[in-house]
C-alpha cells in the first residue's frame, strides 16, 4: 500500500467515532477528521503547515491575506493560487493533490453515513 492509498484509508471505528449528522443533515465532525468546509483559516493554516513544512513560511501570509477558509480551500484551482501569487508550478500542483485528497475523504464519508443511514 502506497503513502496515499494509506492517508485515504480510515478505520471503520475512527470514522464512527468522528462522524455525526447536523440538523440540516449535513456530516459534522471531530477536530481528528474532515470537515473542511467547517475549517476557518487557522485550521486551513495547521493544515498547511503539517501537509508543507518546508514551504509554511513562504505560503501562510497569502493564506492569511486571502482569508482561506475550509470552504475556500476546496474551491482552489491552479488559477486561484496563481491570483494569490503562488507562482511555483509544482508547488501549487501538490496543493492541489491534497485539496484533492480531502474532497475525497469527505466524499467517503458522506457516502459511508447514507449507505449506513439507508440500511437502518
Amino acid at each position: 500500500m502506497n503513502s496515499i492509498d494509506s492517508e485515504v484509508t480510515l478505520s471503520k471505528e475512527k470514522i464512527q467515532e468522528a462522524s455525526k449528522y447536523n440538523e440540516n443533515g449535513l456530516i459534522v465532525q471531530s477536530s481528528n477528521s474532515y470537515a473542511v468546509n467547517k475549517w476557518n483559516v487557522d485550521k486551513v493554516l495547521e493544515w498547511l503547515n503539517k501537509k508543507f513544512p518546508s514551504n509554511y513560511e513562504n505560503y501562510k501570509d497569502l493564506f492569511i491575506l486571502n482569508q482561506i477558509t475550509g470552504e475556500a480551500l476546496l474551491e482552489l484551482n491552479s488559477k486561484s493560487l496563481s491570483c494569490m501569487n503562488i507562482i511555483d508550478k509544482n508547488f501549487r500542483e501538490q496543493i492541489l493533490l491534497e485539496i484533492s485528497l480531502l474532497r475525497i475523504r469527505n466524499e467517503y464519508e458522506f457516502i459511508r453515513r447514507f449507505r449506513t443511514q439507508s440500511t437502518n
